[in-house]
């Protein structure tokens, strides 16, 4: 369906004398290192950190792990950034739908590219736009966007074939909630289970309590479904 955008941030906090030293980073996030952007935090971003610190200073740097939520967990990284628990961390946007409300509309909007590099390349281009998704890091939560990082994409897999999305009508689908209710009146309060939004022609359909139902409108303000 779409790729999903991540975030690596760093407390405004730490600092450093002239004098040599080795310096200590608390580096985690809520999911382990087989997830990529949690993988790439330790085998691009901590290797190119401790080379680059070594190279152009008089300092050593080493980093105390946290992943897999053995510190923070998904939803808790950008406040234990905040909070000087993380020094440095990562996380799906998904995850703050109340304190980054906008951040997450690669995961959000349907029509997404599954293809990373081209997913990446179009967050770059919004946040370049739209110079509050970097901004409000500092002002809101004293701590700095780092680097936007993209993951693999959601897929809909299956153990039976099936060649339109009428064959999946009335089939349990199970999927992460959207967790974003607040665009839907409607729905706060009550019990929800949208896992994602699919495409079949021009009409959009969610699926919504374990079965595919066509939406009668679009989150977000995307505009109203258009009849086939």
């Amino acid at each position: 369906m779409r790729t999903l955008a991540y975030g690596l941030l760093a407390g405004t906090a730490f600092a450093t004398n002239a004098a040599a030293e080795d310096i200590t980073l608390r580096i985690g996030s809520g999911h382990p290192p087989g997830v990529v952007y949690a993988g790439l935090m330790i085998d691009f971003f901590q290797s190119e950190m401790t080379k680059r610190v070594e190279e152009r200073t008089d300092h050593t740097l080493t980093f105390v792990e946290g992943y897999s939520g053995s510190i923070v967990t998904t939803s808790e990284t950008l406040e234990g950034v905040q909070d000087g628990i993380l020094d440095i961390g990562g996380f799906c946007f998904c995850f703050e739908p109340s304190n980054l409300p906008l951040h997450a509309f690669q995961v959000m909007l349907p029509f997404g590219t599954m293809d990373p590099e081209t997913s990446l390349q179009v967050a770059q281009d919004v946040y370049a736009e739209v110079p509050y998704l970097t901004d409000v890091f500092p002002e809101e939560f004293n701590q700095i966007l780092l680097a936007r990082i993209s993951d693999g994409g959601y897929n809909l897999g299956t153990n039976f074939a099936w060649t339109d999305l009428a064959d999946l009508a009335g089939q349990k689908i199970a999927g992460a909630e959207d967790r974003r209710g607040r665009h839907q009146p409607e729905l706060a309060g009550k019990r929800r289970d949208r896992a994602g939004v699919v495409v079949a022609g021009h009409v959009l359909y969610g699926i919504d309590h374990w079965r595919l139902q066509r939406l009668d409108h679009v989150p977000i303000g995307l505009g109203e479904p258009q009849a086939v």
